[in-house]
């Protein structure tokens, strides 16, 4: 779900679906975005969605309160009325990250924000590159151009 909304100026409503988590930087491009409904979404709030907890308290936007579904000591809590040190995850959701797109690249090894992705033979940017990866290691590989996706990663502090 991390490209879902990228190329989105304006997103309305996201009511009633099945979306347990939303990708880090998700409504970046939405600056106008005055209206989100999020309600009706079993969210699972875990670390994966601290950001969220905080965007949520220092947005403008009007979002309905979305609700934490899971884990269970957190039913029915507003998301944004949690605080960072609630939103903890299990060694599960470590290595499930949030949706297919956060899972570590192919090839790869991920440790906090850093991606390690040398000596892979890569002859492009590797897939699925979380938008809040702050290092990206690509060295000894067999790249030939800088592509423009690159310029999405923009929590990016070492490369």
């Amino acid at each position: 779900m991390m490209q879902a909304f990228l190329t989105l100026s304006d997103c309305r409503s996201l009511y009633d679906n099945k979306i347990r988590c939303i990708a880090h930087g998700s409504f970046e491009r939405m600056s106008s975005l005055a209206t989100l409904n999020l309600l009706g979404n079993p969210l699972h709030c875990s670390c994966h969605l601290r950001w969220l907890s905080e965007w949520l308290r220092r947005s403008d936007t009007v979002t309905g309160s979305p609700r934490c579904h899971s884990p269970a000591h957190l039913k029915d809590l507003p998301l944004q009325d949690m605080e960072p040190k609630q939103l903890v995850c299990s060694e599960e959701d470590l290595h499930e990250g949030c949706g297919s797109d956060d899972l570590c690249p192919r090839g790869c090894t991920c440790v906090g924000h850093a991606v390690h992705c040398s000596r892979q033979r890569l002859r492009q940017l590797p897939k699925h590159l979380q938008l809040s990866t702050a290092e990206l290691y690509l060295d000894v590989n067999d790249l030939t151009e800088i592509p423009k996706e690159l310029n999405l990663l923009k929590d990016v502090t070492r490369m």
